[in-house]
């Protein structure tokens, strides 16, 4: 259970990373 929580965790944040860093390049335009 811990692996499967530490491995979604690690799914968000590539996610969340993903999402902000295509924000920052939208508003670099």
């Amino acid at each position: 259970v811990e692996l499967a929580k530490e491995f979604s965790d690690d799914a968000s944040a590539k996610f969340v990373n993903g999402v902000l860093s295509q924000f920052i390049k939208e508003e670099d335009k």
